[in-house]
């Protein structure tokens, strides 16, 4: 029989996992990081410091925004390899899949 000490103890255990998310490699099962949750007002801040980020973006003229996508474009692809790497130990894909549709 359980003892209210011991329910209160797995009860609190529950709630602290709650609020993680444990990112594991689908074919191993092997836990690769842990996360804690957002909050409320963790997303609500994320929301209004992505609208100042798309203001901010939309100031930009058209050509600087293609050059600093061209950039981003050509990091990625010098890192290709290591980006497909973590796709396939997070999603479980095959290297050569991650690097083909990634």
């Amino acid at each position: 029989m359980w003892n209210i000490r011991e329910l209160q103890k797995v009860a609190t255990e529950i709630q602290v996992a709650a609020r993680k998310v444990v990112s594991t490699n689908p074919a191993t099962g092997e836990p690769l990081r842990e996360f804690d949750c957002a909050s409320a007002a963790d997303v609500q801040l994320a929301v209004a410091r992505a609208h100042a980020a798309q203001l901010a973006w939309q100031a930009i003229g058209v050509r600087d925004r293609l050059s600093i996508l061209a950039k981003f474009q050509q990091l990625l692809n010098d890192r290709k390899h290591q980006v497909a790497r973590v796709i396939t130990s997070e999603a479980g894909k095959p290297v050569a899949e991650a690097l083909l549709t990634e």
